[in-house]
C-alpha cells in the first residue's frame, strides 16, 4: 500500500480541465509532480524534465510557485516526435496552428495553463 494518495487517471483529468483530455493518454498527475518537486527542491531551484510529454512538470512548477510565492523555474525537453495514432490530437493541434508533434501538445498545455495561473 502506498503512502501517497494519487491515482494514475488523475493526469487525464488534469488535461480534461484544460480541454485536452483526449490528446495524451499517459499524463502524470499534477498533484503528484507538485508534491515531488516540493519535497526535493528549494524555492528558487531549476527543475529539469528530460521527458516533458504533455508538460505536467511545467504546470506543477507554475502552480507550486503560485501557492508558495516561490520562483522555481523549469526546463522541458521533448523530442519533436510525430503523433501517429490520435486523430483528435492532430486535428486539435491543427486548429491552433501547431504542427503534429508531442512537443506541440506540451506547448499548447503551457499556453492554456499560463492563462489560468
Amino acid at each position: 500500500m502506498s503512502i501517497l494518495n494519487f491515482y494514475s487517471r488523475q493526469g487525464k483529468h488534469d488535461l480534461e480541465k484544460l480541454g485536452m483530455g483526449d490528446m495524451f493518454s499517459t499524463a502524470k498527475p499534477v498533484e503528484l509532480i507538485k508534491y515531488l518537486i516540493k519535497i526535493s527542491s528549494n524555492k528558487n531551484d531549476i527543475i529539469l524534465d528530460f521527458f516533458a510529454g504533455s508538460g505536467t512538470t511545467a504546470e506543477a512548477v507554475l502552480k507550486l510557485n503560485k501557492e508558495e510565492n516561490s520562483e522555481r523555474k523549469f526546463i522541458l525537453c521533448q523530442i519533436d516526435e510525430k503523433i501517429l495514432n490520435n486523430k483528435k490530437s492532430i486535428e486539435k493541434l491543427k486548429g491552433y496552428n501547431y504542427k503534429n508533434s508531442i512537443a506541440s501538445i506540451t506547448k499548447l498545455r503551457l499556453k492554456k495553463i499560463r492563462k489560468i495561473i
